[in-house]
């Protein structure tokens, strides 16, 4: 429901889904790289959902503990995303996992 009572409906979110902000999220791991998408209010809150549609063979060396150590480190961990400098709406952040760097570049795209 919203604020003032009304019901959702699916077109009411799909509306709302099309005007939120289009990111782009290029990952690195172990000599692998892959790119996802989506569209959300901002990056930071929804973290753990676009982590979690990462397909497995993507990254074969990340097993289902070094998934969870990933999601904890990229949400819960002192280190932010960094605005990667002259360049406008592009983030970085890097965590280290089994001892090799997992960086994600996101950047906030137009379509």
């Amino acid at each position: 429901m919203t604020a003032t009572g009304q019901k959702w409906s699916l077109v009411s979110i799909k509306f709302w889904e099309w005007m939120m902000p289009l990111y782009t999220f290029v990952m690195t791991y172990d000599g692998r790289s892959y790119v996802a998408q989506e569209r959300r209010s901002n990056f930071t809150g929804f973290t753990t959902s676009w982590l979690r549609d990462i397909p497995v063979s993507t990254f074969p060396t990340l097993t289902t503990a070094l998934r969870s150590e990933l999601q904890k480190k990229m949400v819960f961990d002192d280190s932010k995303f960094t605005i990667i400098p002259n360049r406008k709406n592009v983030w970085f952040k890097q965590v280290e996992i089994a001892g090799q760097p997992f960086i994600t570049h996101v950047v906030q795209t137009t379509d």
